[in-house]
């Protein structure tokens, strides 16, 4: 996100760094903001609690149909299945509340910080059409960013604890299984960068071409 500052000579300030800016996210309402991820680390254990679980249950299964297991243990272990899996299912929908709240008011406050910076800015700077661009590039941030900043803490907090918590399952079961899901992984986040580059660029080119749109409807 690109921040506005007011300046002597006009011009805007567009250093603030994205992380300044998730800290002022934060900031807004720390206890609401934590809960949310603090939730999504919970969903993340049970997701993988799940997983381990319903192995045992078929694991069992397989063992009782054959004479080797009884019935009382797969009974036993689909009551843990069941519980993680309510226990994910709450969890995640405690988070998704706290994010759905607190999307609403992140995006009321820093739109309202940006229209105040905005507000200070002399009118001759905007007419000059590179000027309306950093403007519009920065109106488009501030409606966005939450949005990335609920991907990139999904990441951090729901994702990676999830993978971490699988891979070490099946490097417990075999190592060769938990080689193969980074062999899986891998080329699979480096498309996803090679994506967000692209996409970084297709909206830049999108605002230039609007913008010589409209300047040509003015001629």
């Amino acid at each position: 996100m690109k921040c506005l500052k007011n300046k002597e000579d006009g011009m805007v300030n567009n250093t603030t760094k994205l992380f300044d800016v998730f800290i002022d996210i934060a900031k807004i309402s720390p206890i609401r903001f934590s809960l949310q991820y603090v939730f999504s680390i919970i969903d993340a254990i049970s997701l993988g609690m799940v997983t381990v679980q319903m192995q045992k249950v078929f694991d069992n299964a397989i063992n009782y149909f054959n004479n080797n297991g009884e019935y009382k243990i797969i009974l036993i272990n689909l009551i843990y299945l069941m519980v993680f899996a309510i226990l994910s299912e709450v969890s995640s929908g405690i988070s998704e509340y706290f994010g759905e709240y607190y999307h609403d008011i992140t995006l009321k406050t820093v739109l309202k910080n940006l229209n105040l910076k905005i507000s200070k800015i002399s009118p001759n700077y905007f007419n000059v059409p590179e000027n309306r661009n950093m403007i519009n590039s920065a109106i488009i941030g501030a409606k966005s960013v939450r949005g990335l900043l609920n991907i990139i803490m999904d990441i951090l907090f729901l994702y990676i604890p999830y993978y971490i918590f699988i891979e070490l399952y099946l490097i417990y079961l075999s190592p060769l299984l938990g080689i193969s899901i980074l062999l899986i992984f891998i080329p699979t986040l480096i498309s996803q960068i090679i994506k967000r580059n692209i996409m970084k660029k297709l909206k830049k080119h999108m605002l230039l071409c609007e913008e010589k749109r409209k300047h040509i409807q003015l001629i």
